[in-house]
């Protein structure tokens, strides 16, 4: 039982790291694309909120675990884990847009599908890879 309600709680703080990260994404996004573009900015935007949940679920999230990394191989390892959510993400929403008329008028069903789907490669991928070692005493 003690097992499940730390599944539960890690999930909670991955949520609410993924929350803050879109924010941040979003925001910053609409800040620079109209100097940088949508790309460019999307990438600086992305890095950001990568960062920013990065500090969070190592600081909240995971902080009672370690990555046996130091700081900057390890946010590179995390970037790099969230790459593999974020691609599942966009695979899923494309496909979603492409294959029903509802989603594609409403392409929120999209994002919101595709982003569960991401999260949830991204919570494990991070535990199980970058987050592995045991609890800190």
């Amino acid at each position: 039982m003690r097992k499940l309600s730390e599944i539960y709680i890690l999930f909670f703080w991955f949520t609410v790291a993924g929350a803050l990260g879109f924010v941040v994404d979003v925001g910053l996004l609409y800040l620079l694309k109209k100097a940088l573009g949508l790309y460019l900015g999307r990438i600086i935007s992305f890095l950001c909120a990568a960062a920013t949940t990065w500090l969070f679920n190592r600081s909240i999230t995971f902080g009672t675990r370690k990555s046996g990394h130091s700081r900057v191989i390890e946010f590179f390892f995390y970037v790099s884990l969230m790459l593999i959510g974020g691609t599942i993400n966009y695979i899923i929403y494309a496909i979603l847009v492409t294959k029903y008329s509802l989603v594609a008028t409403h392409p929120i069903i999209g994002v919101a599908v595709g982003s569960a789907a991401g999260m949830l490669v991204n919570l494990v991928t991070t535990r199980v890879f970058l987050f592995r070692f045991q609890r800190l005493t």
